[in-house]
């Protein structure tokens, strides 16, 4: 009897953490649905189509619950397609079965370099309990880094760790360096600025925008690119913070941005909204080596099935990596307007089975 009530105690416990995941993960999706309604009328569904769509939804991802972002993507398209990934099933089906017990790695920026060891990560510095460690690993002290921190940068970027969308990221000069509150920061990574390619200084005038590549990397084969998108900044901001951007998908077959893209709450867009300078339709440079490079550092790291690496490109053209995400990082306009990325690959089976035992 014991034994039945633990089990039963466990049971409940999960399907409380399940659905607190799925309500985390659902938020916007009603504001998204009504945006896109309010823009696109002649897509809004039917009861009979709601009702199609969660039985897709339980039939083929387990869950009905999961349906709340699929009736999002079939009000932007004007119609349902079999293979949509929405980004609640991802977050707690699908990247804990690809990374498993490492999948929060990624937050950590302290320990980026350990993984990736390439010279496209812009790291400088780290505090990491209380000690300084230069980006090569050699110690240091605050003194001399202070000293040598800003010769050849008038700012730099702060990262703290277990952070993500811009979270616990601030722009630092020299004075505000010498005044910062250590303890309270805890760990961190220090960066230099990126100065960008022009056709990225032309789209994203006020910071850098984060190019978002995706590789999958299944058992025993090459890591590819499966999704790809552009953030791109706003005025006010200093770099790309949360959903205050511009978001376009990205074909990943030649590198161009789609037709039209979001803003805020579901706003679709094709110029950027301050600037007026046309969005839609671009091409990004370097792409297809970016798209080689994301997939060569996945392979060197094969512990991950999942990553989405956040890239740009330089002004001397040369590609570098601002972060790597291993958790769960959005997807859901992307793969509304230009989706489904995924379909083929089985994810939808996943949850048909237990998560390995990491």
């Amino acid at each position: 009897m014991i034994s039945n009530l633990k089990q039963l105690y466990r049971q409940n416990q999960e399907k409380r953490r399940n659905q607190a995941t799925d309500a985390y993960y659902q938020l916007g999706a009603t504001k998204a649905y009504q945006s896109l309604i309010r823009q696109l009328p002649y897509h809004a569904l039917s009861a009979k189509q709601e009702q199609e769509i969660e039985t897709y939804a339980a039939d083929v991802l387990g869950n009905a619950s999961f349906s709340a972002w699929l009736k999002v993507f079939t009000a932007c398209r004007g119609e349902f397609l079999e293979g949509w990934m929405p980004l609640d099933y991802l977050a707690r089906i699908v990247y804990p079965r690809l990374n498993g017990s490492l999948q929060p790695l990624g937050k950590i920026k302290t320990l980026t370099q350990k993984f990736l060891n390439t010279d496209a990560l812009p790291d400088l510095a780290y505090r990491v309990q209380g000690s300084w460690l230069l980006a090569t690993g050699e110690k240091t002290d605050f003194h001399t880094l202070s000293q040598t921190l800003f010769k050849d940068h008038p700012f730099v970027f702060l990262k703290e760790d277990h952070t993500s969308r811009g979270g616990g990221l601030m722009k630092v000069d020299r004075e505000k360096f010498s005044r910062l509150d250590l303890d309270v920061l805890g760990n961190f990574v220090i960066q230099s600025p990126i100065t960008p390619h022009p056709f990225f200084k032309e789209i994203s005038p006020a910071c850098v925008p984060s190019l978002r590549v995706t590789t999958y990397k299944p058992f025993q084969n090459q890591a590819k690119v499966v999704q790809s998108a552009i953030r791109i900044g706003l005025e006010g901001v200093p770099f790309i913070y949360e959903d205050h951007c511009i978001r376009f998908a990205i074909r990943i077959q030649d590198g161009r941005t789609h037709d039209f893209g979001f803003i805020g709450d579901w706003e679709m867009v094709v110029r950027h909204t301050e600037t007026q300078v046309p969005l839609n339709a671009r091409q990004i440079p370097k792409y297809q080596e970016i798209k080689a490079f994301c997939e060569k550092l996945h392979d060197q790291n094969p512990q991950f099935g999942l990553i989405a690496w956040d890239m740009t490109v330089d002004e001397n053209d040369r590609i570098k990596i601002m972060e790597w995400n291993t958790v769960t990082p959005s997807y859901n306009m992307e793969e509304a307007v230009i989706g489904p990325h995924f379909k083929g690959l089985g994810w939808e089976n996943l949850w048909k089975t237990k998560s390995p035992d990491f």
